[in-house]
């Protein structure tokens, strides 16, 4: 089965696999067309609409090598680099801090001494 082998170049083509298969041009389109709505295809699809990450690498890779525009191919490839850990995506914030010391302070009564009578000099 091509279609569910993540290594094989059809994989997730219905049609592609059943020409790898050795079916013709045309019997593949027959057998894989929507207009017959056909069991097998149906499970099929149902099975590949659970994606793993394999899977998703697998179909970016694909699109990255076998996309004829650039900007798919492009978008691609950025989002394996991203996969990889090639980018790192990094945001500037501007933040605002605003301090406000509401604790309060102890009061501190200050006794005034009375005032100290001058040292005596001693005469000799």
């Amino acid at each position: 089965m091509y279609w569910l082998d993540t290594a094989s170049p059809s994989f997730a083509n219905a049609y592609q696999s059943a020409k790898r298969a050795g079916f013709s041009d045309y019997s593949s389109r027959v057998i894989t067309s929507n207009s017959h709505n056909l069991e097998w295809i149906k499970e099929a699809k149902a099975y590949l609409d659970i994606y793993t990450p394999t899977h998703i690498v697998s179909g970016m890779q694909s699109i990255a090598t076998n996309s004829k525009a650039d900007r798919d191919k492009l978008r691609a490839l950025e989002l394996l680099a991203k996969i990889q850990g090639m980018f790192i995506e990094r945001s500037q914030s501007e933040v605002s801090v605003t301090f406000n010391n509401s604790v309060p302070r102890p009061v501190i009564e200050v006794q005034e001494k009375p005032p100290q009578e001058a040292p005596k000099h001693i005469e000799q």
